[in-house]
């Protein structure tokens, strides 16, 4: 893919810089929130504007499909590179960020329940990639048990 495609106008182009050990195309105009670029327009009656990965992508790759959002897979959020881009479930994209990692290794690095039941072996009950504490559970279920005795 041309880094210069005709497919987006030259003002596009002129806010993008080629960087060149990762591959990204770094946007450096108009930015939102956490770093995305934005393209747009102040026209009278006709303002818009939009995020200007998904500008890039919609251009050279084609439209993004329904109910999928794009995720930079170089983790560089004003990368305008399509080649960088996957159309993914919002699900996955948190689950491949930051935010998914980090939490993924928060709650991986817990050694005991709240109540403080340990996380081991015996005591853990796994629900997919979610654990929970088998004791806890034990004395939910015990509670609800008792619970429908009296009603």
């Amino acid at each position: 893919m041309n880094f210069l495609d005709s497919r987006l106008p030259e003002r596009f182009w002129n806010k993008c810089i080629p960087e060149p050990n990762g591959g990204c195309w770094l946007w450096v105009g108009g930015l939102r929130g956490h770093g995305y670029g934005v393209v747009g327009s102040r026209r009278a009656m006709k303002r818009w504007s939009v995020q200007a990965h998904r500008m890039s992508y919609e251009a050279l790759i084609g439209p993004i499909p329904h109910g999928l959002e794009l995720d930079h897979r170089c983790s560089v959020s004003c990368c305008v590179n399509p080649a960088h881009l996957d159309p993914v479930t919002h699900r996955e994209n948190v689950r491949r960020g930051q935010v998914g990692r980090t939490t993924a290794i928060r709650q991986s690095s817990k050694r005991y329940c709240p109540i403080g039941h340990p996380y081991d072996q015996e005591n853990t009950y796994w629900q997919g990639h979610r654990r929970s504490c088998r004791a806890c559970r034990h004395a939910r279920n015990r509670a609800r048990a008792a619970k429908r005795r009296v009603e």
